[in-house]
């Protein structure tokens, strides 16, 4: 059973990541405007996927976004960080900031609120009931 297990794996081909082209992102960086869809950047697709995860679309929405945000992010590496990072900083050479508008703050009832004490306990009390 074990021969026939290893059998079926020895002939399953070796796919490698998408490892992006450096010239073709950057040719791709020089053509792009603001309404770009970042897709179209040459990205890895572990970056595709945290951009598309974190509803970023455009190339100004990728500018307008703090860098500091995908350092918080959960599940994504520190190479895929670095290459977002990365991009946002050779995208905000191309675009200044007086071309894309940075993003708005969110309104005041839709900053999340941390309970303590009593409020914490009449939630948890009215969870319950």
């Amino acid at each position: 059973m074990r021969k026939a297990w290893h059998a079926g794996f020895s002939e399953a081909a070796f796919t490698e990541s998408h490892i992006p082209d450096l010239s073709a992102r950057t040719l791709a960086i020089n053509n792009s405007t603001p309404e770009t869809p970042v897709l179209s950047l040459n990205l890895s697709m572990r970056a595709q996927n945290v951009l598309e995860r974190e509803n970023i679309n455009t190339v100004a929405d990728l500018v307008a976004t703090q860098p500091s945000r995908f350092r918080r992010l959960r599940g994504v590496g520190d190479k895929t960080r670095k290459e977002i990072i990365g991009l946002i900083a050779e995208l905000r050479l191309r675009f200044p900031e007086s071309v894309i508008p940075p993003k708005p703050a969110p309104a005041e009832d839709e900053t999340p609120r941390i309970y303590g004490g009593q409020e914490r306990h009449a939630i948890v009390k009215l969870a319950t009931q």
